[in-house]
C-alpha cells in the first residue's frame, strides 16, 4: 500500500476492557464507558486537573497531524484534531453533544 494511503498508528490502551474477544476496547466499549475509551491517557501530562489522551500514536511514528482528546477534571471529554502548521489556528469541527464537548 502506498505510504500516503496508510493510516497512522493508534495509541491503543491494551489494558482497557473490551466487550468483544476479537475487537479492541475503543471499538467494543463497555456500556457506560466514556467516548475515547480504549485509547491511551497520558497520566503524566496533567495541568490543573486536565489530562491528555492520544489516539494517534505520535511516539510510535513521527507525524505532523493526528488525533487526541482532553479529559476535564469532571471526567468530561473533548476531541482534538491537530496539525503542525504555521500560522497556528483553532477551528470547531464538531459542536458539543451529549458524549463530548466538541472536537
Amino acid at each position: 500500500m502506498d505510504q500516503s494511503q496508510r493510516g497512522r498508528p493508534l495509541a491503543i490502551d491494551h489494558k482497557a476492557a473490551s466487550t468483544s474477544p476479537t475487537e479492541p476496547a475503543f471499538i467494543a466499549r463497555p456500556e457506560g464507558a466514556p467516548v475515547y475509551y480504549g485509547f491511551v491517557i497520558l497520566d503524566d501530562i496533567a495541568i490543573e486537573g486536565f489530562m491528555l489522551g492520544k489516539i494517534t500514536d505520535w511516539e510510535a511514528e513521527p507525524c505532523d497531524t493526528g488525533d487526541a482528546f482532553v479529559i476535564a477534571p469532571d471526567g468530561s471529554r473533548a476531541g482534538i484534531v491537530w496539525e503542525v502548521c504555521d500560522p497556528a489556528y483553532f477551528e470547531e469541527i464538531m459542536p458539543m453533544e451529549a458524549a463530548r464537548w466538541g472536537v
